[in-house]
């Protein structure tokens, strides 16, 4: 593996290769051409997104702060911890300093193009999927782990109006909710509970392996007809039935329903297995949750929502293009390294990168890739855990009545 040193570019440049720097997009690394800074400028260049250039809050130093308010642990979201980093990295580079008023910093993150954060979010992950080693995808198809997860956000008139919150909970006691879906190509996932099986009917492909044709049902009341029209009339699809054996637990049966009918292609083995990596979708909503604080967001308005989601999920795909350089450059695989260190690796290392103060940016990148890679997680398959809680902590109460309402019982008259 090659390491070779790339010119610094500081913030008060007129360059995006000050966002990437500290995620080792350089030359001579393997996904160095993932997320370039000439492609961010272009991304916000067709928008007409280029603002402010030659100021401080310049759309390369926003976007910069924004990514690092992500990656801290979702602690460090408050936008005055942006503007102390902006103001120590101005410091360092020689340029203007600004004061510790967080509001040309608020509307300088407004004026970021959510279409073209949308668009760098998946050329991220793109070109990251395209130039994955072959070795690493499942039977040579991108196989896609498909989940769905809520966020909360500030209970403001506006995100309640844009993003309702449940309907089962009483008007100013609950959050706002955002439901993200993703879609797939191929299908393979459990045999829903109401659905019988009966494995002898059907086309026999094997043991407890057989295709089935499943007749489309009645249109029902939440789906609009022009969708209900273009389901067919009937599908051919594959079940299987295998066991789930862990040690000092009840074996556990489980059926699988896959439109992966080819048995000699996708042998029941090979199905089975993929159908156990689903747990790697709870990480991953578990690592975008947690980590960079997706669980709730601060931006109080549905357009920095909006903002803040997909420089989250910039951000996200950013850190996973590091694991997998990191993997790429020792031999391992990328869902065998920890997520959390990579983001702590990238923030030890913030300041020197984006300044330009490192003296030594060879051996900065080939320690980092070092440490990521030794941070190989545990395999462990079928895991099972209870959704409980060991340490004992003192709790309020929950909010059983309006916010309004609980205030003016606490003003004495």
């Amino acid at each position: 593996m090659t390491y070779t040193t790339a010119p610094s570019c500081t913030p008060s440049g007129n360059r995006f290769n000050v966002v990437v720097e500290p995620f080792l997009r350089g030359p001579g690394l393997r996904f160095a051409e993932a997320l370039s800074g000439q492609a961010i400028e272009q991304a916000f260049a067709e928008r007409g997104g280029l603002f402010g250039q030659e100021d401080i809050f310049s759309r390369q130093v926003v976007l910069w702060a924004f990514l690092a308010q992500v990656l801290r642990d979702g602690k460090g979201t408050a936008c005055a911890s942006a503007v102390a980093d902006i103001a120590t990295c101005m410091r360092q580079t020689g340029g203007a300093v600004p004061s510790g008023d967080t509001g040309d910093y608020c509307r300088a993150r407004a004026k970021l193009d959510l279409g073209a954060l949308r668009r760098l979010v998946g050329q991220a992950a793109g070109q990251l999927d395209q130039k994955a080693p072959c070795d690493w995808p499942w039977h040579g198809p991108r196989a896609k782990l498909v989940d769905g997860f809520t966020f909360t956000m500030p209970d403001t008139a506006a995100n309640q109006r844009e993003f309702p919150q449940a309907k089962t909970q009483k008007p100013g006691m609950g959050l706002p909710l955002a439901l993200l879906k993703l879609r797939g190509v191929e299908a393979c996932t459990a045999l829903h509970q109401c659905r019988p099986s009966d494995f002898r009917r059907g086309r026999r492909m094997g043991d407890h392996d057989h295709l089935v044709t499943w007749n489309r049902p009645e249109r029902p009341e939440w789906m609009s007809e022009e969708l209900h029209a273009h389901i067919p009339q009937a599908m051919t699809l594959r079940e299987l039935k295998f066991d789930v054996l862990i040690p000092g637990c009840r074996t556990k049966t489980i059926t699988v329903v896959t439109t992966l009918t080819d048995p000699v292609a996708y042998p029941k083995e090979d199905v089975a297995a993929l159908f156990g990596c689903r747990w790697n979708a709870e990480l991953d909503i578990r690592a975008i949750k947690q980590t960079p604080g997706l669980d709730h967001v601060r931006c109080k308005s549905p357009e920095m929502v909006r903002r803040e989601l997909w420089v989250t999920l910039l951000a996200y795909n950013l850190i996973r293009g590091l694991t997998a350089t990191a993997a790429a450059a020792h031999g391992k695989q990328p869902r065998q390294l920890g997520f959390t260190l990579a983001c702590q690796t990238v923030l030890s290392s913030w300041m020197l990168s984006s300044t330009g103060a490192c003296r030594d940016a060879r051996g900065l990148w080939r320690l980092t890739l070092e440490r990521i890679a030794a941070n190989q997680v545990a395999n462990r398959p079928g895991r099972i855990e209870p959704r409980v809680l060991k340490r004992r902590r003192h709790r309020y109460p929950l909010m059983t009545r309006p916010r309004q309402q609980l205030r003016k019982e606490l003003c004495v008259t």
